[in-house]
């Protein structure tokens, strides 16, 4: 607000005269400190000009900072108190967390639908990965086999499973990180104070799932690995 009335040095502002938030002619006020920027909306409205100012006739609200461990306990007794000090007056209050909660509350709840969304999507394709990965082994049983039998490691074996599923696993990451990027984007245009998005972000989530995708190869193969080629191959 000081920005907005001129004075780039809020000390430059001090002792002037301020007739705003309620204040008259009769009682104009005074300048007498410059707080920092705080936001007193949600994060999706900018900074707005505010005013921090005491007149006894217009006095509405009372903010307590509270210390203790039993909150309905104070507000029993401040309540006595109120009545004390203000019989005709209904008391009322509100928790400055639970208001600072609800004006994201729209937020909170798109972050649990996204985290149910997520666990179920990856217990879902993890199932199916599972599936067509113990069909892939099961058409290379032979395969497997004969390979054992020329001298092939486990660790080898492992690879061979391996390399074809880590190269589709990270295409898809490719195609995926422009259109996450895109929407996570338009998200946060919405806040006039965001974060910015930064590459480790998209490689963190592409490296889970790369690194969900090796377990779950790594524990098929190795049981193809380890069998013995001498029964895959007299099947045949």
């Amino acid at each position: 607000m000081a920005r907005d009335l001129g004075y780039e040095n809020p000390y430059d502002i001090l002792g002037k005269s301020l007739n705003a938030g309620g204040l008259n002619e009769e009682s104009i006020g005074k300048i007498v400190g410059v707080v920092a920027d705080f936001s007193t909306n949600s994060l999706k409205e900018g900074i707005a000009p505010t005013v921090i100012g005491y007149n006894a006739g217009r006095l509405k609200n009372i903010a307590i900072k509270f210390n203790g461990t039993n909150p309905q306990q104070f507000i029993h007794e401040f309540e006595q108190q109120w009545r004390d000090w203000y019989p005709k007056e209904i008391f009322e209050y509100k928790f400055y967390d639970e208001q600072i909660a609800n004006l994201y509350a729209k937020e909170t709840l798109t972050e649990k639908l996204i985290w149910i969304a997520a666990v179920v999507s990856v217990i879902i394709s993890t199932m199916g990965f599972l599936g067509l990965l113990s069909i892939t082994i099961l058409k290379r049983t032979k395969e497997i086999g004969i390979r054992k039998v020329l001298g092939s490691s486990i660790a080898g074996i492992i690879q061979l499973l391996t390399q074809d599923f880590v190269k589709w696993m990270i295409i898809s990451g490719i195609i995926a990180t422009p259109i996450a990027f895109y929407l996570m984007n338009r998200w946060l245009e919405d806040f006039p104070f965001r974060i910015e998005l930064t590459w480790w972000i998209f490689a963190s989530a592409l490296l889970f799932g790369v690194m969900i995708t090796l377990l779950v190869i790594s524990f098929q193969s190795f049981k193809a690995a380890r069998a013995n080629p001498v029964d895959s191959l007299r099947d045949e």
